[in-house]
C-alpha cells in the first residue's frame, strides 16, 4: 500500500502483491500521514489471512481513527473514533488480540481481531509512541518524556519503569531474554536488559584503542552487540578501508584524522581516529 496526495484528500494504492500493478482508493475523510502504519496481522511472521488489515490515521475533524478491511483494502470501515487525539503505533501479537497508543497516554485493546477496543489504563498522560511485546505475556511501551511502560500479563496492566533522561522516546523493539531497545528524537539507541535494570546507550560499551595509533586499531566490542564491520573514511568522505575483524589496519595511510565507522545491529558508531 501506498499513500499520496494533499492536506484534504489521500488516495490509497493498493498493489497486486508484486508491485507491477496499482489499484486506486480515495480515502476523502481521511488524512494519512507519518506515522500511518498498515498492519496485516502476523504470527510467527506468518500471514493468519490475505484480507485482514488495518490502518491508524487522523480524520478531517482531528479525531484518531482506526480502520479496518476484511477484503484486502478493497473496503475500510471506522472501528474506533478517539475524539481530539492521534494513534500512534499499533500492533498484533496473535490473530485477535491488539494494542493500540496514542496520545495522552491512550492504550486500547482489542481480542476480537479489531471489531471491538477497551481502554487500558496506563496511568499517564504523556503521548504514548511506540509499541512491542516479545510474546504473547511481555510487552513494552515508550513515549515521551522517558517514559517506559512494561507488561507482564497480556497488557491488561502496565506499570512505568525508570529511565536515565526525559528524552521523548519514539522507538521500541524487544528481543529474547528481555533484551529492549528504544530510540529517542535525538537518534540515540539504548537498551536494557529487564533483570539487570540498567538502561544505557549501547554505544558507550564500544571502545577503540589505541587512538591515536601508528598501525593498528582495536574494536572492542560487547558480546550482546551484533558487530557487522568497520569502515574507515578520509575527511574528504571517501572510503579508505573495510574490515569485519575487530581490528584495522592504518598502515600505509597517511598521518592526519579519519572517520571510523562501526557499523552493527543496533545501529552506526563513529569515531574520529588519528593516524600518527
Amino acid at each position: 500500500f501506498v499513500t499520496l496526495g494533499g492536506s484534504n484528500n489521500k488516495h490509497l494504492f493498493h498493489s497486486d502483491g508484486k508491485g507491477e500493478s496499482f489499484s486506486l482508493f480515495l480515502l476523502k475523510k481521511y488524512l494519512l500521514f507519518y506515522p500511518v502504519k498498515l498492519h496485516l496481522l502476523l504470527e510467527f511472521k506468518k500471514f493468519i489471512n490475505d484480507s485482514t488489515g488495518f490502518i491508524t490515521c487522523k480524520d478531517t475533524l482531528d479525531n484518531a481513527v482506526i480502520l479496518k478491511t476484511s477484503d484486502f483494502g478493497h473496503n475500510w470501515v471506522e472501528v474506533k473514533v478517539l475524539n481530539g487525539n492521534l494513534f500512534k503505533d499499533i500492533t498484533f501479537i496473535s490473530d485477535s488480540i491488539g494494542f493500540v497508543v496514542g496520545t495522552n497516554g491512550y492504550i486500547l485493546k482489542t481480542v476480537n481481531m479489531g471489531e471491538n477496543w477497551q481502554f487500558i489504563n496506563s496511568n499517564s498522560s504523556y503521548t504514548l509512541n511506540s509499541i512491542d511485546f516479545l510474546n504473547d505475556t511481555i510487552g513494552c511501551i515508550v513515549g515521551n518524556n522517558g517514559i517506559i511502560l512494561k507488561s507482564n500479563d497480556l497488557g491488561q496492566t502496565w506499570v512505568q519503569e525508570s529511565f536515565i533522561n526525559t528524552n521523548d522516546l519514539i522507538y521500541v523493539r524487544l528481543f529474547e531474554d528481555e533484551l529492549i531497545y528504544v530510540n529517542d528524537y535525538n537518534g540515540h539507541l539504548y537498551s536494557k536488559n529487564s533483570p539487570s535494570g540498567v538502561i544505557k546507550n549501547w554505544r558507550n560499551d564500544i571502545l577503540v584503542y589505541p587512538n591515536p595509533s601508528d598501525e593498528v586499531i582495536n574494536i572492542s566490542i560487547p558480546e550482546n552487540i551484533q558487530y557487522f564491520n568497520a569502515v574507515l573514511y578520509d575527511m574528504q568522505g571517501q572510503r579508505i578501508r573495510t574490515s569485519c575483524e575487530e581490528k584495522l589496519s592504518l598502515i600505509g595511510l597517511t598521518k592526519g584524522i579519519y572517520v571510523l565507522e562501526i557499523v552493527s545491529k543496533q545501529g552506526v558508531f563513529r569515531k574520529n581516529i588519528i593516524k600518527n
